[in-house]
């Protein structure tokens, strides 16, 4: 069992995962998300 939590730390973003990969998966995923958002909110700011 792996747990984790993201960057708010609070009780609702802990999550528990069977296996380390699956974690580890869920996290690049999140921080995928995060890039992106970052990207489009450069390319806003831009217009």
């Amino acid at each position: 069992m792996v747990s984790t939590t993201d960057e708010r730390a609070s009780e609702e973003a802990v999550h528990e995962y069977a296996d380390y990969e699956s974690a580890l998966e869920d996290f690049v995923s999140r921080v995928n998300a995060s890039v992106s958002l970052i990207e489009w909110r450069r390319r806003e700011e831009k217009r």
